[in-house]
């Protein structure tokens, strides 16, 4: 039992890194958050590429790392033009091994039916095709979208031919459904794709479109007869009755047609015209037509009775398409009306709220399919005109559509549009969004959560806004670890009112026996415990990333303490894996030796760090005394020499160190306003005489000019005023000195005139030199 309780607790300290962050309190609203797999993992028509499956290992690892953040489903497009190859050939072998992968981590994951190309749309990567026999099909009888130039896109089949092709759509849904048979309990929703990007949408922009409005694509012979069709029915076959209300002579019904240039349509105001308003709600409610009969026969497979599937939500995406909101009226909207998400008869048109904003169709309709169909909304991440030349206005229709749930009761779900983890603004709209009515969250995309750029402020802003389990008791970091272990099992009967004894009992008994259940299915715990290994030490340098953050990044002298403590007693208990000469264990050796001699160097920085603190006072009065300089009458001589000698000699060992070097400066290849301090620190040290002392450091602050570039950009402004006000009174200074010591000279005796001669010296290489400086155009 106590050899099982030691590999227990060194199973769970790793995840106790991991978890560490997310532990919030009980008052903080918490939300469901998945995230968005890759776009392929590898080549998805190669499983065995040497790239694929160092991918395939990859996204394994990043998932064991999302989940410890409290994410536990990962979307994945099933492409059509992977799976099927000919109209009774599937092949599901990627998604088996996705089904297998996300399993194992003991996460879920989102099928998105993906019945679009793969390619054209923002951070597209790659390319997949629609299936050759689709496409071939589609190009054949005129079931692709067409533009007014006559051009075809290949993105999707058009909305007009669902009905020709409604029958490969449903065979697709039960040949997923079937397969994965047995295996449902790892799927936790399922996305119907309905267009471009998977996307209830027309494919009027992609990636190369934005900021404009786009193309129409009414124009494939199927397009133009439905449109007559609508407007015939509309006017009870009456063309009279249409060429009143379109103010229009007709010869025939063959002139009920599409915009002839798109252009002069808007620019004239023809959308907002009769035979415009009748054109946008024809657009409209084909795409609302598509809806119905690919989201309809998705119900009919997925919620038949007696299906595994029943219970699993199913949902679909609109997109947030936020420009020309805001332009002048010819152009207001105009993005929305060409995606075919609004229309111009509706009284919301022109004046958008969350009374309505054009999108209570969708909704209505949505809802009549089955009370409890999920919308997905994208865009829940910006801010109202942060690209004035687009008209941009996401956080106000993230909130129209928001209001828009909410009187049609529909379950409401969000995305972000880009991976801008790092924007000031990001992670405020996403709260704001949440809190006005949508219930989970997706985040795009795991590969930008995890990159070098984005990895930290992106996981710090996922655990306050994740619900990690047990996160309103008061738990030892122990009985963390061992709750950690359990993978977010819930332990039944755990409540705050239990004493100390009883909880740990319950929790390490549950511990046990979830390793029994392992073994029993031939999972020894030392499998358990290298996974451990491979977590820490396989995916990337994790250990200088918990240093960092757990240790380098507290301010809390204590909290610094305590997760070194953490790190170090994690460190040294892994090596009694070296003793069991394991082979898959040996490789890890050496990395434990350079993750122990990191620990070392944290241990003592910790140590030294009372000491950083009072340095980094001193540095702090040393800005704030050199931004006041021409404040309040005091030069920089004064400020400067206000700080004593004293930091130079707190300072020193600090310098000479290099976990020292590493808090004051940061890596070798950065630099901050701290550098500053060191070009101080070193100039200072050559001070002798109080007569030449401003001299030096005024040679400091040049150095300093493009250190503090990088951090001040208000001090930079102010540095070549500052240099030119410092040399001019240094010159001055130096000249009044030359005539003081001349004037005395004459009265002083042959000793004290061979000084005041070296000091007269000294003087003049002051003179001369911001003399030279002045002369110099102050570089800027």
């Amino acid at each position: 039992m106590a050899r099982f309780l030691k590999g227990l607790l060194r199973r769970s300290l790793i995840l106790l890194l991991l978890v560490a962050p997310i532990i919030l309190s009980a008052e903080t609203r918490k939300f469901d958050v998945d995230v968005m797999g890759p776009l392929t993992i590898g080549d998805p028509y190669d499983l065995n590429d040497e790239n694929s499956q160092k991918e395939w290992v990859e996204f394994e690892k990043n998932l064991q790392v999302l989940k410890r953040y409290g994410i536990d489903g990962v979307t994945i497009d099933i492409w059509w033009g992977v799976v099927q190859s000919g109209s009774t050939v599937y092949n599901w072998e990627y998604y088996d091994k996705v089904d297998e992968v996300v399993k194992r981590v003991g996460m879920k994951w989102v099928p998105i039916f993906s019945f679009h190309q793969l390619g054209e749309n923002v951070n597209d990567p790659k390319h997949i095709p629609l299936p050759p026999f689709v496409l071939a099909l589609a190009q054949s009888k005129g079931y692709l979208y067409k533009d007014a130039k006559g051009k075809e896109s290949y993105e999707s089949v058009s909305v007009w031919a669902t009905d020709k092709i409604l029958y490969l759509y449903k065979n697709f849904f039960s040949e997923f459904k079937k397969h994965f048979q047995g295996r449902s309990e790892a799927i936790k929703q399922i996305y119907i794709g309905l267009g471009p990007a998977g996307e209830l949408r027309y494919p009027s922009y992609n990636k190369d479109t934005y900021p404009g409005y786009g193309d129409l694509w009414a124009y494939s012979n199927l397009a133009k007869a439905a449109f007559k069709d609508f407007v015939l029915k509309k006017y009870n076959y009456d063309l009279i009755a249409v060429a009143k209300a379109w103010g229009r002579n007709f010869v025939s019904d063959s002139d009920i047609l599409p915009p002839n240039s798109v252009p002069d349509f808007f620019n004239l105001g023809g959308h907002l015209t009769e035979y415009g308003k009748d054109f946008f709600d024809f657009y409209h409610s084909s795409l609302i037509e598509h809806m119905k009969k690919v989201v309809g026969v998705s119900i009919e497979v997925f919620k038949a009775e007696g299906s595994e599937l029943s219970k699993t939500p199913l949902s679909i995406k609109i997109p947030g398409v936020h420009w020309t909101i805001s332009a002048d009226i010819n152009n207001k909207r105009l993005a929305e009306l060409m995606a075919g998400l609004i229309t111009t008869s509706s009284p919301y048109f022109l004046e958008p709220s969350e009374a309505g904003a054009g999108y209570d169709d969708i909704f209505l309709e949505l809802k009549k399919l089955s009370p409890d169909m999920v919308l997905d909304f994208t865009c829940i991440e910006k801010s109202d005109n942060e690209d004035p030349k687009a008209y941009t206005m996401p956080k106000s229709l993230t909130k129209w559509i928001a209001a828009t749930a909410k009187r049609h009761q529909l379950k409401l779900e969000g995305e972000n549009a880009l991976p801008t983890f790092g924007d000031p603004v990001f992670w405020p709209n996403i709260y704001d969004a949440m809190n006005s009515g949508y219930e989970e969250l997706t985040l795009l995309r795991m590969d930008d959560i995890l990159s070098d750029d984005n990895r930290k402020v992106a996981l710090e802003g996922i655990s306050e806004i994740t619900k990690p389990d047990f996160t309103t008791f008061n738990l030892s970091p122990a009985e963390l670890a061992i709750i950690s272990f359990l993978d977010g099992e819930k332990i039944e009967g755990l409540n705050e009112g239990m004493d100390q004894v009883q909880r740990n009992r319950l929790i390490v008994n549950e511990g046990i026996s979830k390793l029994t259940r392992l073994e029993l299915a031939g999972k020894r715990a030392m499998d358990v415990v290298k996974g451990n290994m491979e977590l820490l030490f396989g995916s990337g340098d994790l250990v200088t990333q918990y240093l960092t953050t757990f240790v380098y990044g507290e301010s809390n002298y204590d909290q610094r303490i305590a997760n070194l403590n953490i790190i170090t007693h994690y460190t040294n208990q892994t090596e009694f894996l070296l003793d069991v000469k394991s082979p898959d264990v040996m490789p890890y050796s050496e990395k434990i030796k350079v993750t122990n001699k990191k620990v070392k160097t944290a241990e003592l920085w910790v140590k030294e760090s009372p000491k950083l603190e009072l340095i980094k006072k001193y540095y702090v009065e040393y800005m704030l005394n050199v931004k006041r300089m021409n404040v309040d009458g005091k030069d920089l001589l004064e400020s400067v020499t206000d700080l004593k000698m004293e930091i130079i000699m707190k300072t020193d060992e600090m310098l000479n160190s290099e976990y020292g070097r590493l808090l004051l400066f940061g890596t070798p290849d950065e630099k901050g306003m701290d550098g500053l301090l060191y070009y101080f620190l070193m100039t200072a040290k050559k001070i002798t005489d109080p007569d030449t002392r401003d001299a030096a450091i005024y040679q400091n602050l040049i150095m300093g000019r493009t250190v503090i570039s990088s951090l001040d950009k208000d001090m930079l402004r102010e540095i070549p005023e500052i240099e030119k006000i410092y040399a001019t009174r240094v010159y001055n200074e130096s000249r009044q000195l030359e005539r003081a010591y001349s004037e005395k000279a004459d009265r002083l005796g042959i000793e004290e005139r061979d000084y005041i001669d070296v000091r007269l010296k000294e003087v003049e290489r002051v003179r001369v030199r911001s003399e030279g400086y002045l002369k110099r155009s102050v570089p800027r």
